[in-house]
C-alpha cells in the first residue's frame, strides 16, 4: 500500500480495524505464527492510512462509491451479517441462466459444476 499511495492518492481506507496481534496476550501470540509480533507490513499499512479516511468496516456498513454503486459489508474482523441483505437469494438480473447457474455438489469428492 505504501509504494500505491506513492503513485495515486487513496482518499479512503476501509478494513477491519485495529490488526488482531495488538489484543493477543503473549501466549496466543506464540501459538500463532510462532509468537512474532505485529507485522512490518501492516505497520506501514496503518502508517500510510492515517493520512487518509480511515473507515473500520463492519457487517452491514454501507458505503457509496457513485449514485450507482453502493456497496455492503458483509463480513470484517470474524464478524458477519446475521440478517440476509433485502432480496438475498433472488435471481440475479445481471447474470441470466445459464451464465450464472448455481453450482452443485456432485457424488465424487472436491469436484463442482454447473447445474
Amino acid at each position: 500500500m505504501p509504494a500505491l499511495s506513492e503513485k495515486l492518492p487513496i482518499l479512503n481506507y476501509v478494513d477491519h480495524g485495529r490488526n488482531i496481534r495488538e489484543i493477543q496476550t503473549p501466549e496466543q501470540q506464540a501459538h500463532d505464527k510462532g509468537g512474532h509480533g505485529i507485522d512490518k507490513l501492516f505497520l506501514a499499512y496503518t502508517a500510510v492510512r492515517e493520512k487518509g479516511n480511515h473507515i473500520v468496516a463492519q457487517p452491514g456498513t454501507r458505503i457509496e462509491l457513485e449514485p450507482d454503486v453502493d456497496l455492503r459489508i458483509v463480513a470484517s474482523a470474524g464478524k458477519v451479517l446475521l440478517e440476509p441483505l433485502p432480496g438475498a437469494g433472488g435471481p440475479n438480473p445481471a447474470c441470466p441462466p445459464p451464465a450464472c447457474a448455481p453450482m452443485i455438489r456432485p457424488k465424487t469428492r472436491n469436484r463442482f459444476r454447473a447445474s
